[in-house]
């Protein structure tokens, strides 16, 4: 499993990584989010992460300012 140190206005506690998700789950814990409105503890029960990845998450998209449903460019 690879593992990355997020930095700058990322970076979380000094020398901890996330692991990396594939952008389809990512989408998945976002459609949960966002269409579901599931809570973070469920949704990470449901893809297997925890609930903090699954803040980190969303607050990445929204530091992006990008919207839900995700536009046709960025689905592909």
């Amino acid at each position: 499993m690879k593992l990355f140190i997020a930095i700058g206005a990322f970076a979380g506690a000094k020398g901890v990584g996330m692991a990396r998700l594939s952008m389809r789950k990512i989408r998945v814990v976002l459609r949960l989010r966002f269409e579901g409105r599931l809570s973070a503890r469920r949704i990470a029960g449901s893809v297997r992460i925890s609930c903090s990845s699954v803040g980190e998450y969303e607050r990445r998209f929204t530091a992006a300012e990008l919207t839900w449903p995700l536009s046709a460019e960025l689905v592909q």
